[in-house]
C-alpha cells in the first residue's frame, strides 16, 4: 500500500461523514469501510502512525459513542486528515 492509498482512504471517510444517519452511523461507515483499510506501517508517514493508532483504539466502538464521543471522534478524523494533507509524503 502507500500513503496514496491512505490519503483516498481518509477522504472517503470524510465523505462517509457527512453523509446521512446518525452521527454514530456514519462514523461507524467511516472507520468499517474506509480508516479500517488503513495499515499505519505500511501507509502512513511515521510521525502520524500513533495518531493514527490512538484515534483507531478510541472511537472503534463508534457505533455505540454518545453525541459527544461520536463528535469527537469525528473531529479527530478531520485534524489527521489535516495533517496528512499537511505532510504531503
Amino acid at each position: 500500500m502507500s500513503y496514496i492509498y491512505a490519503r483516498k482512504k481518509m477522504h472517503l471517510a470524510l465523505i462517509s461523514l457527512v453523509g446521512p444517519g446518525t452521527m454514530q452511523t456514519r462514523l461507524h461507515g467511516a472507520i468499517k469501510s474506509q480508516l479500517n483499510h488503513i495499515s499505519p506501517k505500511a501507509d502512513l508517514p511515521e510521525e502520524l502512525q500513533q495518531e493514527f493508532s490512538l484515534l483507531m483504539s478510541a472511537c472503534r466502538d463508534a457505533d455505540t459513542a454518545s453525541d459527544n464521543e461520536a463528535e469527537y471522534c469525528a473531529r479527530q478524523i478531520v485534524n489527521l486528515n489535516e495533517k496528512m494533507h499537511d505532510a504531503r509524503h
